[in-house]
């Protein structure tokens, strides 16, 4: 008898430890598929805020391209600071050939109208001579017209 006493003391302590191994898988398995769910929520809800926030703090320039920056910061500036002088440069040298031209062109009237007045002048005075020599032939013609009538007068 006490070995049938102890046999099913055994079988029912088995019994009662597998129930409770069986409680305790059970209770691992919910836990298990409870922390599963909460890593697939978790993950969906990060991978959903994970653009939202990379895409936030890319506006606000947290993640910039070094040389997209260097770029813009140093060597667009400078080179529109170089253009900016080049075109003053070249601004400044029409300025000055217009001045340049402009006087040229001012004193090549002013030489044009002194030389036509020059020429005016010379041929005036050339009209004076020619007009004081044809005096001087007619009055000379004149003279001798005058000098053959007296000596065809006196000669009569």
């Amino acid at each position: 008898m006490q070995r049938l006493e102890a046999e099913a003391a055994r079988k029912f302590a088995e019994k009662k430890r597998r129930v409770a191994q069986e409680h305790l898988r059970k209770k691992m398995q919910a836990n298990l598929k409870e922390k599963v769910a909460a890593r697939s929520f978790a993950k969906n809800y990060l991978a959903e805020m994970n653009g939202v926030v990379f895409g936030h703090l890319e506006a606000e320039g947290a993640f910039y391209d070094p040389v997209k920056k260097e770029v813009e910061t140093s060597f667009m500036p400078w080179l529109l600071d170089g253009v900016v002088q080049q075109a003053s440069t070249v601004s400044t040298a029409q300025a000055l050939c217009d001045d340049l031209l402009t006087s040229a062109l001012q004193a090549a009237v002013a030489q044009h109208a002194a030389a036509a007045a020059q020429q005016a002048a010379i041929e005036a005075k050339k009209a004076e001579e020619e007009a004081a020599a044809q005096a001087k032939k007619e009055a000379e013609a004149a003279a001798k017209a005058a000098a053959e009538g007296e000596a065809a007068g006196d000669e009569e």
